[in-house]
């Protein structure tokens, strides 16, 4: 009887023993459990974290190759920081949660997600030097570009109002073929109230950076259009003006040259008939008749008719000499010429 009573109790210790220690191996699984549920939150939370910051990596990077980084790429610091930039995001591939059923695998996974939080912070410093050594490089050209584009603008403008009023001056212009487009064009550069496309003054992130390459690109058209237009235009007046002024001093040098041509036969008949006079003069006095007209030339420089008179002290040699070399084509010595 005593033996069965120590049976019996033997058996009610082993059960509360093996009863204990399953509840212990239940709590050290339930302590473990929370403890990996733990560790792969934070650890989700930081590959979160890496995972944005590789996007915008990614973007930054199609940027500098989609987009106007001013030659950034080329330079040394460019170069450096977009290598440092491709390693980050090399290193951040594959990261990935390990199996965890132990306090001690939960503690890997924490620790491992530190990591990853010191690589964002690291990632995002990397990104922000590429950035602002790109826009510390962009910025002064972006500058330079938007006052050329704008002097380019406003100096066109200037041309095309020069032309229009040169135009509106320019008897006959309007009927010159593709003139009047040419005009409308000019005159449509000049009263054009569009609002020209600012060029942001501080840049100060990639997205500044974008907007600034959009309205330079923008502003750009504007300038070459403009400039087109009066440029057009100044070169079609200035050719027309160049071309009447021409046809003008022509027309006066003909006239000229025909007024010239007549007061040199007025002069040559005005003349003859004081050498006939003369002659007449010296006859009626009984000295002997003689020509005052020792040589008659013809055709010369100018159209001109020159009488050389003997009473103007012109022998016949030196007037024949003299008409030659006022390119005559025809020289008559007169009859019975006076002598000097």
């Amino acid at each position: 009887m005593a033996k069965g009573k120590v049976l019996v109790a033997f058996l009610v210790g082993a059960v509360v023993v093996v009863a204990g220690l399953a509840i212990g191996a239940i709590f050290v699984a339930g302590n473990a459990s929370a403890a990996c549920e733990e560790a792969r939150n934070k650890f989700n939370s930081s590959k979160s974290e890496l995972d944005a910051e590789t996007a915008q990596a990614h973007t930054l990077l199609n940027f500098l190759n989609d987009e106007n980084s001013y030659g950034y790429a080329e330079t040394d610091e460019g170069a450096r920081n977009i290598q440092a930039l491709r390693d980050a995001i090399s290193n951040a591939q594959g990261l990935e949660v390990s199996n965890c059923s132990t306090k001690a695998q939960a503690e890997k996974i924490s620790s491992d997600a530190d990591s990853i939080s010191e690589d964002v912070a690291e990632f995002n410093a990397t990104q922000q030097r590429l950035a602002d050594g790109l826009i510390a490089h962009a910025a002064p050209q972006i500058k330079e570009k938007s006052d050329a584009y704008n002097k380019t603008i406003a100096e066109s403008r200037e041309v095309a109002k020069t032309s229009i009023t040169k135009a509106n001056d320019s008897e006959g212009y309007g009927q010159v073929d593709g003139s009047l487009n040419l005009l409308l064009e000019a005159q449509k550069a000049l009263d054009s109230k569009e609002e020209l496309p600012t060029v942001p003054e501080e840049i100060k992130s990639i997205e500044d950076l974008r907007n600034a390459n959009s309205a330079l690109d923008r502003l750009a058209e504007v300038a070459s259009s403009t400039e087109h237009s009066a440029s057009a235009l100044k070169e079609s007046i200035d050719k027309y003006a160049g071309e009447l002024a021409k046809k003008k001093a022509e027309e006066k040098a003909k006239k000229e040259a025909e007024e010239k041509r007549k007061a040199e036969q007025e002069k040559a008949e005005k003349d003859r008939k004081e050498a006939e006079r003369r002659s007449n003069q010296n006859s009626n006095s009984g000295g002997g008749t003689c020509n005052d007209i020792v040589v008659y030339a013809e055709q010369c420089t100018n159209h001109a008719v020159i009488h050389y008179l003997a009473s103007n002290g012109w022998s016949v040699n030196d007037a024949w000499a003299a008409a030659q070399e006022a390119g005559c084509k025809k020289i008559q010595q007169t009859s019975n010429p006076c002598s000097r």
